[in-house]
C-alpha cells in the first residue's frame, strides 16, 4: 500500500531529522481506549525500547500524502521532546486528583452515617473542598496534556515549514467525526478539562509559529 510506505518512509525521516532512534509503526483498526479511529497516537514499548506509532486504517486510507506527512511529524515530535519532566509531574498530578477524589467519597460516607445516627455532617467542609481540590487537578492535568500538543504540533512545523498538512488533517477528522456521529457536547461545554486544544487553537499556534497568522510581523500587525 503506497500510503502506508510513505507513513514509514516519512516516520524515518522525521525520526533521522529529530536524531532519534525510529518508532515503530502499526497499522491498526481502531486505538484502544478510544472508538475514535480518525486520529493516531504514539506510545512507549518500554525503558530502552523506544515507542510505537499506532495509526488506524481509516486514517491511512483517507488522509492526503500532506496530512500523512504532518501527522507523523506530529507524532514524533512526541516521542522527540521526551519530556521526562512534564510526565512524572502529570502523573502525580493524577495521583493527588485520585486521592482528593477518594478523601470525598469517604467523607461522603462518614458524613451519611453521620446523619442517619442524629448527628451533624463533620465532614461537609473537608469533602467540599476535597472535591474542588479534585477538579483542580483535573483541570491541571487537562492543561498539561494540551501543552504536549502545542509542542508536537510546533515540531511538526519546523521540520514541514508550512501548516497544510495540518489543514488537510484536520478537515479529514472532522468530517470524519460527523459522519460516524461523534457528539460536541465535551467540546463545547466541558472545553476546560480537554486534552486536545481544538484544532482552531492548533492552526493559530502554528500559524504564528511561521509568521503566517493575523498580527504577524509578515501581514504587518
Amino acid at each position: 500500500d503506497l500510503a502506508l510506505a510513505l507513513v514509514q518512509t516519512e516516520t524515518r525521516r522525521v525520526a533521522d531529522w529529530a536524531k532519534i532512534p525510529c518508532p515503530m509503526v502499526t497499522v491498526v483498526v481502531g486505538l484502544r481506549g478510544t472508538r475514535d479511529d480518525s486520529t493516531a497516537d504514539i506510545r512507549p514499548l518500554g525503558r530502552g525500547r523506544g515507542y510505537e506509532i499506532n495509526v488506524p486504517l481509516r486514517v491511512v486510507r483517507g488522509c492526503s500524502p500532506e496530512a500523512l506527512k504532518w501527522l507523523v511529524a506530529h507524532e514524533v515530535g512526541h516521542a522527540a521532546a521526551r519530556n521526562t519532566g512534564q510526565k512524572r509531574l502529570c502523573f502525580a498530578v493524577l495521583v493527588i486528583a485520585l486521592a482528593s477524589a477518594l478523601l470525598s467519597l469517604l467523607t461522603t460516607v462518614a458524613g451519611a452515617l453521620a446523619e442517619l445516627s442524629g448527628r451533624s455532617d463533620p465532614w461537609m467542609l473537608v469533602r467540599m473542598a476535597a472535591l474542588g481540590f479534585f477538579l483542580l487537578m483535573l483541570l491541571g492535568i487537562s492543561a498539561l496534556r494540551r501543552n504536549d500538543e502545542f509542542n508536537a504540533d510546533a515540531f511538526a512545523i519546523s521540520y514541514l515549514g508550512d501548516v497544510q498538512g495540518a489543514e488537510q488533517y484536520f478537515s479529514f477528522v472532522e468530517a470524519s467525526r460527523q459522519t460516524i456521529g461523534t457528539h460536541r457536547f465535551v467540546q463545547i461545554f466541558i472545553r476546560p478539562l480537554r486534552s486536545h486544544p481544538s484544532h482552531h487553537e492548533r492552526l493559530q499556534s502554528m500559524r504564528a509559529q511561521l509568521g503566517t497568522g493575523p498580527g504577524s510581523r509578515r501581514d504587518g500587525g
